[in-house]
């Protein structure tokens, strides 16, 4: 679509040049005049322009380019596949940011991020895996807030007078005139809100007028997502941040504040109003690697380098790295370490009681994503899409305030729904248990109990840690009914079944130290089934299902 007027070879955006270049004769051209000489040509471009739509056979999944060349592969789902490719229309958005990083500059700053991942599959260090990384014009809306000129807040300030502290109380009037310009939200469903939180920020003072021919050489994504359905978060994100500035211009004159702590009421103390909204395309360096039916992403951030990147764990690499590791824990162990067989199996308890703990928070993280619980541009086009309208009516009525889209995920909560008050109350007697335990385990008490014998103290230690236990596996048990992957009953059982043995044999206290060897031994072993089920949750939820955008134009993870 966009030639060189010289020897009408294919135009691509030269990063570094900030021009288009002609790879084939070597001609440059300002993309802006560019765009100015083919509008005098006749071509109107005022609202919308002409892009090619690459469609996956295999995902529906969409990407548009101004350029004409094939595509070889799926962003979304990694396929090696034939793209379909049709002509059509897209519409102008107000501004762009340029991608300023190279792709030598994100291959560059993914190698830095991944050398960390040491167990990372040996894929994602091959230099061909990391040429398929793309670069694509994510949608946004860039959100403008304004505040009121004068804004009233209780405060205090504190004196000594005597024996006495003297607390004045005043009502304190700050100007908070002017405005918040450039609050990012992604404006495509297809891609989540928690990917596009993890590379931001983007800076406000890089954007330009949108013209068609910087997208040259590059693939956009298109725009599902209405404005509205960010506004309050925009508007409440600005008014977080200034309430900041104003705490801390008051705290240098010794002011302590009373404001509120919702954000909501926040932004109706400023007065925080959304002053305009600009749709802008972002960039982003875009890399997908597949393994059976999951994906994994690499993000980075087209304008500042910031990567955010999916890392599952090979098996055999953890399994020989804590192999190694092992054998050094024992021999240090062996050496410097000494215990009573006693206390060997309350340590293995606690070591239990570990892995549960850790096995839920990942089982909590695969149920919000599963659920898209942090995803708004999803339940936003999916409510669109079920009421047959465009996304700020659905979204509008459908999810009115930023709780909705907690409120699609749980209409019918039940005692044991995650966000309930009860599972709350769980999870913090939970942690009081699991200090307790902590505490017994390191048998402090025994300078207060010195006729306590080993074993009884480590009756004592092993009850709450029985507790904290039971406590998380009947967390882990209601959170099966929101995720897919049911194996997880049995992986958490088996931390808890761990915990359960240590406590009977300690409570039978057998005068034989063997039987609390094969108790610790016992208990060892159902925590590696823990373990393994818990790298196996963390692969779950380091990749995604293979995504499915037949249903919707532009697509969506809605597996």
């Amino acid at each position: 679509m966009y030639n060189c007027k010289n020897c009408g070879g294919a135009l691509e955006y030269d990063i570094s040049l900030e021009k288009l270049h002609c790879a084939y004769c070597g001609t440059d051209y300002d993309p802006y005049q560019y765009d100015r000489e083919e509008n005098d040509n006749g071509v109107n471009e005022q609202q919308m322009f002409d892009v090619t739509v690459f469609t996956c056979p295999q995902c529906g999944g969409e990407i548009t380019t101004t350029n004409l060349s094939a595509t070889g592969f799926c962003t979304y789902c990694g396929a090696n596949a034939v793209l379909t490719s049709r002509m059509g229309t897209a519409r102008r958005p107000e501004a762009i940011i340029p991608f300023q990083k190279t792709k030598e500059d994100c291959r560059a700053a993914y190698e830095a991020f991944a050398k960390r991942a040491v167990y990372a599959p040996k894929e994602f260090r091959d230099p061909e895996y990391l040429d398929r990384f793309r670069g694509i014009y994510i949608p946004y809306w860039i959100y403008k807030v304004r505040f009121n000129d004068q804004v009233t807040v209780k405060g205090t300030r504190s004196h000594r007078d005597g024996s006495y502290t003297v607390t004045d109380e005043y009502r304190l009037t700050c100007s908070v005139s002017g405005d918040y310009d450039g609050i990012p939200y992604d404006a495509s469903s297809s891609f989540d809100d928690t990917i596009a939180r993890m590379i931001a920020p983007y800076r406000a003072k890089s954007l330009r007028g949108f013209t068609p021919s910087i997208l040259c050489g590059y693939y956009a994504d298109t725009a599902d997502v209405a404005s509205s359905v960010y506004d309050e978060d925009a508007v409440e994100t600005a008014a977080n941040y200034a309430m900041r500035r104003v705490e801390k211009k008051l705290a240098k004159g010794g002011y302590t504040l009373d404001i509120p702590a919702l954000p909501e009421e926040k932004a109706k103390l400023l007065g925080a109003k959304k002053e305009g909204v600009t749709g802008a395309m972002l960039p982003v360096w875009f890399l997908t690697w597949r393994r059976n039916d999951r994906v994994a992403y690499a993000i980075v951030n087209g304008e500042t380098g910031k990567v955010a990147a999916d890392l599952p764990v090979d098996m055999r690499r953890y399994l020989a790295g804590t192999a190694a590791m092992a054998v050094v824990l024992f021999l240090l162990f062996n050496f410097f370490l000494s215990m009573t067989a006693p206390t060997a199996l309350l340590i293995s308890s606690v070591l239990a009681l570990v892995s549960g703990i850790l096995f839920y928070r990942e089982m909590r993280k695969i149920s919000s994503r599963e659920n898209h619980e942090e995803d708004k541009g999803f339940w936003a086009a999916d409510a669109a899409e079920g009421a047959g309208e465009n996304a700020a009516e659905a979204f509008r009525r459908s999810s009115a305030s930023k709780k909705a889209a907690a409120a699609h995920v749980k209409k019918f909560l039940n005692p044991l729904d995650s966000g309930s008050v009860f599972q709350r109350i769980l999870r913090n007697t939970g942690g009081i248990l699991a200090a307790a335990a902590f505490v017994f385990a390191q048998s402090g008490i025994s300078e207060l109990l010195d006729e306590v014998s080993p074993a009884q103290r480590a009756l004592i230690g092993v009850i709450p840690t029985l507790a904290t236990g039971a406590v998380f596996f009947v967390l882990t048990i209601a959170l099966a009914k929101r995720v897919k992957e049911k194996s997880m009953i049995p992986q958490a059982a088996a931390a808890f079944l761990a915990e359960l043995i240590a406590f009977v044999i300690l409570a039978l206290r057998p005068v034989d130290d063997w039987k609390y060897y094969a108790g610790s031994i016992a208990c060892l072993a159902a925590v590696a089934v823990t373990c393994f089920g818990l790298i196996g949750k963390y692969n779950i939820l380091s990749t995604r299902p293979i995504p499915s955008f037949f249903d919707r134009k532009g697509g969506n993870d809605r597996a």
